[in-house]
Protein backbone atom coordinates (compact mmCIF):
# COMPACT_ATOMS: atom_id res chain seq x y z
CA UNK A 1 0.00 0.00 0.00
CA UNK A 2 3.01 2.26 0.97
CA UNK A 3 4.25 2.25 -2.98
CA UNK A 4 0.92 3.29 -4.13
CA UNK A 5 0.80 6.68 -2.32
CA UNK A 6 3.51 8.09 -4.27
CA UNK A 7 1.42 7.00 -7.62
CA UNK A 8 -1.34 8.40 -5.86
CA UNK A 9 -0.12 11.76 -5.07
CA UNK A 10 1.50 11.85 -8.63
CA UNK A 11 -1.70 11.13 -10.08
CA UNK A 12 -3.36 14.08 -7.80
CA UNK A 13 -0.78 16.46 -9.09
CA UNK A 14 -1.50 15.69 -12.31
CA UNK A 15 -4.79 15.90 -12.56
CA UNK A 16 -5.04 19.35 -10.31
CA UNK A 17 -2.76 20.40 -13.21
CA UNK A 18 -5.03 19.25 -15.80
CA UNK A 19 -7.88 21.00 -13.94
CA UNK A 20 -5.98 24.43 -13.89
CA UNK A 21 -5.33 24.07 -17.60
CA UNK A 22 -8.69 23.69 -18.26
CA UNK A 23 -9.85 26.25 -16.49
CA UNK A 24 -7.00 28.37 -18.14
CA UNK A 25 -8.63 27.68 -21.91
CA UNK A 26 -12.05 28.13 -20.07
CA UNK A 27 -11.27 32.11 -18.64
CA UNK A 28 -9.54 32.74 -22.48
CA UNK A 29 -12.66 31.52 -24.12
CA UNK A 30 -14.62 34.34 -22.61
CA UNK A 31 -13.42 37.74 -23.71
CA UNK A 32 -13.89 40.92 -21.43
CA UNK A 33 -16.50 38.50 -19.81
CA UNK A 34 -18.89 39.23 -22.81
CA UNK A 35 -20.24 36.25 -23.47
CA UNK A 36 -20.36 32.91 -22.00
CA UNK A 37 -19.90 30.83 -25.17
CA UNK A 38 -16.76 28.56 -25.54
CA UNK A 39 -15.26 28.27 -29.19
CA UNK A 40 -15.05 24.61 -30.88
CA UNK A 41 -11.36 24.47 -30.57
CA UNK A 42 -11.54 25.24 -26.61
CA UNK A 43 -14.46 22.77 -26.24
CA UNK A 44 -12.01 20.33 -28.26
CA UNK A 45 -9.45 20.77 -25.82
CA UNK A 46 -10.98 20.41 -23.17
CA UNK A 47 -12.42 17.32 -24.21
CA UNK A 48 -8.70 16.53 -24.74
CA UNK A 49 -7.52 17.50 -21.01
CA UNK A 50 -10.66 15.39 -19.59
CA UNK A 51 -9.63 12.55 -21.74
CA UNK A 52 -6.39 12.68 -20.33
CA UNK A 53 -7.47 12.80 -16.65
CA UNK A 54 -9.75 9.70 -17.60
CA UNK A 55 -7.30 7.95 -18.82
CA UNK A 56 -4.85 8.43 -15.81
CA UNK A 57 -7.90 7.10 -13.55
CA UNK A 58 -8.07 4.16 -15.82
CA UNK A 59 -4.28 3.35 -15.09
CA UNK A 60 -4.82 3.16 -11.52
Amino acid sequence: MSGQLPQLKALENRIEQLSEEIGHLRRKSNVNGETDSVSDEVKSRIGQKIRKMLDLLDEF
